[in-house]
């Protein structure tokens, strides 16, 4: 079984492994109650369950990242009212794409850290009575 460190450390890109390694460290400081581990081809934070009017059921990370051939991708779950704490926060982040719950970015330098970190534990909040 693949460990995130070991997830991190075979990104070929040195640059992007860096990114990787200060975003993974940054997530893991601002929800430390959120487990990570390895998600497909990203790494999770916490899982929390989830069902739609048709009955179907799944699981899926609290929080995402994940490096992608041309951008980092981070997944924050949550909502705030009637948005999501990624797009409550979108003009904050910098110099960042934002859909519904996914923050894109092409390095480290694009993102206002802070915000970003204020957003992963607004979206964890969010989520803790779903977490499990």
């Amino acid at each position: 079984m693949t460990t995130p460190k070991q997830l991190i450390d075979a990104i070929e890109n040195e640059s992007r492994r860096k990114d990787i390694r200060t975003l993974y460290s940054q997530i893991t400081k601002a929800v430390p109650h959120l487990k990570p581990y390895v998600s497909g081809k990203g790494i999770g934070f916490g899982t929390y369950r989830y069902q739609y009017a048709s009955g179907r059921k799944g699981e899926a990370a609290v929080i995402g990242l994940a490096s992608n051939a041309q951008y980092i991708s981070v997944y924050v779950n949550g909502w705030v009212g009637k948005k999501t704490v990624t797009e409550k926060n979108a003009r904050r982040l910098g110099k960042v794409d934002v859909g519904k719950i996914c923050i894109r970015f092409k390095r480290v330098s694009d993102v206002e850290l802070d915000v970003l970190v204020e957003t992963v534990r607004a979206g964890a909040e969010a989520m803790a009575e779903m977490t499990i």
